[in-house]
């Protein structure tokens, strides 16, 4: 974020010279501010494909994103994760409003817990993104995923802020939020975002007693599919003078929902039910000392609570309650400096966490990790040079013994690009360690303490071009075209020990990834009418690379071959029609690529109509899963086949 003057230029018909007079004025920045977006290879999804299309978490707006594959457990409020080209859900970091979300339990971050309602814009950097003032953790993951949610927005005398919506559909879906923003003094700004979903997600499929087209089905009713979720945050914006500036924010998020089961044959009913607590407090402190050096501070302190349990386990109490308490404690310095053609910037991230896990880990294990890295960027003419170098060291203090407890090493990056006007072509290396989490060293049963962690080496080539061309009419055209080479070692995997039941983690084999990832853009203003068309293709060589392998050179489980996704919006005047299509081609639930595992290609239709009435009222009707098709992005677990959706949004400002 930035807070700034606007200078205002009054002449003076008394004398030829200009009086320059500085008006104090608040304007609210993005925390991740990128440089050079076409050398990077980025794809971003902003405000206005979020708004028109009827996705309700972040983990629908991800399917938009070439490279990208969504794990869906099914159900509205079923958990999603994302994992990109194909290495894995945690080799990405998840940065909320500059900071990243953490999980050291388990490593998976659920984009179904952050809702559209104020998302500004999602953005995917793959390797990293290039901007100066970042955490080390954006720099310490294979991909980084960027969540921003919207900042207020106050013209000249205005005070008050009001934005509100509404939605309710099929299967008691009501969704209801609001943001209020006030300008309480010149120096602070405070913001309080709203959010519920409630869904009794009792949605009808086709159940299907066998793999052939002639076996018996059935008409079923999901259950155990119900969610009810709240988030709350405030936010403040303060501006302690031109040069220094402050965020806080504030934020809690509750959910209760049931975990349906799989559906396998006549067993359709689950016991499980999952209730999560996530609180935390985080600021963005950002102070320039002049035109070249600028400070920033990251600070987070969280609390996770997770509550599992099922009421139909076969064991001695007739149930099964596991609770989980997760703390962290979060520091991040990082000092820039700008020159003409060479960028410098150092941080250092510091982070304690701990694990409070008694029914399923014996021990409480605490981590203490440090991240430095010192990044150089450096242009001469039309060639620009970006590189870091990242120590990594971490400590776990567990009762274990006789294990390696600490561990450091180094990892570079380094990315040169060429660029001129409207075409821009880069090329990048990383190498970076995925550390093992607490549940994969720790775990009753099947922890391994003495594991090694996941390595990647990625290789990539990125083309991008941008074009706009502005006369009686808009038009603009952008394409990308990214050609990777992925390497994973020491993959960590379950494997069975000394019978099925008994299983435990260890480091087995490499993973190697070939792909391709392409966009077209397109968005014309014509005659009064607008319209926009974005699509996106990935192609996903992603084998199990190890060759001693029984299953050498298969497709690993759930990464489709082929993927893509297409949005059109066609607006005129108040109204607007917006269309979305997403498909995913055959996948192999294990890694064995016969036929008993395979998941069978879909696509999913979606169209949204709009009507807004005096710019502060809007209406829109969807129709999501236009044609009824059922599929499974896991195996066992049906996705909702056609539903309804209206929604209502309403701003207002005030003086």
């Amino acid at each position: 974020m930035f807070f700034g003057y606007l200078p205002a230029v009054l002449f003076s018909q008394n004398e030829d010279t200009l009086r320059h007079i500085e008006l104090p004025a608040i304007t609210i920045v993005d925390s991740v501010i990128r440089q050079r977006p076409l050398e990077q290879s980025n794809t971003t999804i902003d405000k206005i494909i979020i708004e028109k299309q009827p996705a309700s978490s972040v983990g629908d707006v991800a399917k938009f994103i070439p490279g990208v594959n969504v794990k869906d457990y099914g159900g509205l409020g079923g958990l999603k994760t994302v994992s990109v080209r194909g290495l894995g859900t945690t080799h990405t970091a998840i940065i909320y409003d500059g900071i990243a979300v953490s999980d050291y339990m388990n490593g998976q971050i659920d984009l179904s817990k952050y809702s559209t309602g104020n998302i500004k814009e999602v953005s995917m950097s793959n390797g990293q993104d290039f901007s100066l003032l970042q955490p080390a953790k954006a720099l310490s993951s294979s991909n980084i995923f960027i969540i921003q949610t919207n900042n207020p927005k106050f013209e000249t005398r205005e005070k008050v802020s009001v934005s509100a919506y509404c939605s309710y559909g099929s299967f008691n879906y009501f969704n209801p939020g609001f943001a209020l923003a006030w300008q309480m003094t010149k120096k602070l700004i405070t913001k309080l975002d709203f959010d519920l979903i409630n869904t009794a997600g009792n949605y009808p499929y086709v159940l299907h007693y066998g793999n052939n087209a002639n076996d018996s089905t059935s008409k079923e009713t999901r259950q155990n599919a119900d969610l009810f979720s709240t988030r709350i945050e405030l936010n403040n914006y303060f501006t302690f003078s031109p040069k220094t500036d402050l965020k806080v924010k504030m934020y809690y998020f509750y959910s209760n929902r049931g975990l349906p089961s799989a559906t396998i044959y006549y067993y359709q009913n689950s016991g499980q039910r999952l209730w999560d607590k996530n609180a935390f407090i985080q600021s963005v402190l950002t102070h320039r000392f002049d035109e070249r050096f600028t400070y920033r501070n990251h600070t987070k302190i969280s609390t996770n609570f997770t509550h599992y349990l099922d009421t139909k386990v076969l064991n001695a109490n007739g149930f099964q309650s596991d609770i989980y308490q997760q703390q962290e404690a979060y520091i991040n310095n990082v000092i820039a400096y700008s020159g003409k053609k060479i960028k410098l910037s150092l941080t250092n991230d510091l982070a304690y966490n701990t694990l409070d896990a008694t029914s399923n880990i014996s021990t409480l294990p605490k981590r203490f990790s440090s991240l430095t890295a010192m990044v150089v960027d450096y242009s001469f003419r039309n060639l620009t040079l970006n590189t870091n170098l990242l120590h990594s060291y971490y400590s776990d203090n567990t009762t274990y013994a006789n294990i390696e407890k600490y561990k450091s090493s180094f990892h570079p990056f380094a990315s040169l690009s060429y660029g001129v006007k409207n075409f821009a072509v880069s090329v990048f290396f990383k190498d970076v360690l995925r550390n093992p989490t607490f549940n994969e060293l720790y775990y009753n049963r099947i922890g391994t303490p003495n594991l090694k962690p996941e390595r990647t080496r990625q290789y990539n080539l990125h083309t991008a071009y941008l074009k706009n061309i502005e006369t009686r009419q808009f038009f603009q055209l952008n394409a990308s075209l990214d050609v990777y080479y992925n390497q994973v070692f020491d993959k960590i995997v379950a494997m069975p020990q000394r019978n099925l039941f008994i299983w435990s983690m260890v480091n087995y084999g490499r993973v190697l990834v070939q792909g391709i990832d392409a966009l077209l853009g397109f968005r014309t203003n014509i005659y009064g009418f607008d319209v926009r068309l974005q699509g996106t293709y990935s192609y996903q060589y992603a084998v199990d690379d190890e060759k001693n392998s029984i299953t050498y050179q298969q497709q690993i489980p759930y990464t489709p071959r082929s993927s893509g996704s297409l949005f059109a919006l066609l607006s005129y005047k108040s109204y607007s029609i917006s269309y979305t299509l997403s498909f995913v081609g055959r996948r192999y639930v294990f890694n064995e690529n016969i036929s008993a595992n395979r998941l069978n290609p879909y696509n999913e239709h979606s169209i949204s109509l709009q009507k807004t009435f005096k710019e502060k009222l809007a209406l829109s009707l969807s129709v999501i899963n236009l044609f009824d098709a059922q599929y499974e992005v896991v195996r066992n677990y049906p996705m909702p086949m056609r539903q309804f959706r209206i929604k209502v949004n309403y701003n207002f400002n005030s003086k």
